[in-house]
C-alpha cells in the first residue's frame, strides 16, 4: 500500500509519512530525567501524540518515582483513582495529607480551588497504570469494555456515531422505565433548576 499524508487522527508508519521524532524525544527524555518540565506546542499532525506515547512506553526516573509514590502512599492512590475514574470534584483544602502529597510530588495542581491532574502526560500515565492493575482487570465493567472496544475503533479512530448509539442503548436500559419521574428528579441533578435553561 502506498503511504499518504494524514491530516487527522493518529498516524501509522506503515500507512502514513511520519515526522522524525528522534531528536525531539532525546531532548525531552533528558528534561524528564532531570525532573524538568517541558511543553509540546505545535500545529496539528506534528507528532505530539506520538511523542507522548513513546515517552509513556519507556521507563524513566520520573515515571518510576511517581509509580513508587502510589505504592508507598495508598491514600494518594485512592484520591487519584477517585479523581480520574469517579470524576469526583476534590476541593483544595490545606492540610489534607493526600492532597498535599499529590501537590508535592507533582501529580496534581489546583485550578479554581479544585484539585486536578497536573498534565495530560501524568493523566495518561495514571489511567494506563490504573487500568492495567489486577483489581481493575477483575471487574465486570473492565471485561465488557475490553470486549466492546473493537466495536468503537475503526481504522484507528473512534467511531463517535457507534459510541453514541451504544450510549443510548445503555442509558435506556438503566433509566428507560423511569419516564417523566426521571426527567423531573434525576435528570435535573447537576444541571439547571427545573424550568430554567442554561443559556
Amino acid at each position: 500500500m502506498r503511504k499518504t499524508f494524514n491530516v487527522s487522527g493518529d498516524c501509522y508508519p506503515e500507512l502514513h509519512y511520519m515526522v522524525d521524532l528522534s531528536d525531539r524525544l532525546l531532548e525531552i527524555k533528558k528534561m524528564v530525567d532531570a525532573g524538568q518540565y517541558f511543553t509540546i506546542n505545535r500545529a496539528r499532525q506534528y507528532g505530539k501524540t506520538k511523542s507522548v506515547r513513546i515517552l509513556l512506553g519507556e521507563s524513566n526516573p520520573l515515571f518510576d518515582s511517581l509509580v513508587n509514590k502510589l505504592e508507598d502512599y495508598p491514600e494518594l492512590d485512592k484520591m487519584l483513582r477517585e479523581l480520574l475514574f469517579k470524576g469526583k470534584e476534590i476541593p483544595y483544602v490545606i492540610g489534607i495529607r493526600s492532597i498535599e502529597m499529590a501537590l508535592m510530588f507533582g501529580f496534581v495542581k489546583v485550578r479554581d480551588h479544585l484539585v486536578c491532574v497536573a498534565n495530560r502526560i501524568f493523566e495518561t500515565l495514571l489511567y494506563n497504570l490504573f487500568l492495567a492493575s489486577p483489581d481493575i482487570q477483575q471487574d465486570r465493567i473492565y471485561d465488557a469494555a475490553v470486549k466492546d472496544k473493537n466495536l468503537f475503533i475503526e481504522n484507528g479512530q473512534l467511531n463517535m456515531k457507534r459510541i453514541l448509539e451504544r450510549f443510548v442503548v445503555h442509558f435506556d436500559s438503566l433509566y428507560g422505565d423511569k419516564g417523566e419521574k426521571f426527567y423531573e428528579e434525576d435528570g435535573g441533578k447537576g444541571g439547571c433548576p427545573a424550568g430554567q435553561s442554561a443559556g
